[in-house]
């Protein structure tokens, strides 16, 4: 989401459980995985939205698209920037260490 107001509104609707949900249905996929990192990367931003994310699995499912994609550049750099926005949390930094 681009702006904070869109964030919350996507979290508040069920978003972060769709995305989730997604990269749950569709492991194998490239660019789903790519596209959901990337939405979790933009979401993280928010510190309420982050720490939902993290308890939700979403610390595990970024680390899970990274582990079945290691060849694509896409996902790796989206994956490694959503667990830099989700770091920002000082609970979420325990579960990714």
């Amino acid at each position: 989401a681009a702006n904070a107001d869109n964030s919350v509104k996507i979290a508040g609707l069920g978003g972060i459980e769709a995305v989730l949900a997604a990269m749950q249905a569709h492991p194998a996929s490239q660019l789903v995985q790519q596209h959901a990192c990337g939405a979790v990367l933009s979401l993280a931003a928010n510190a309420d939205i982050s720490a939902k994310i993290a308890g939700l699995g979403g610390i595990e499912a970024v680390l899970a698209a990274m582990r079945a994609h290691p060849a694509s550049q896409d996902v790796q750099d989206e994956a490694c920037g959503a667990l830099m926005s989700l770091v920002c949390i000082s609970d979420n930094k325990v579960k990714i260490a």
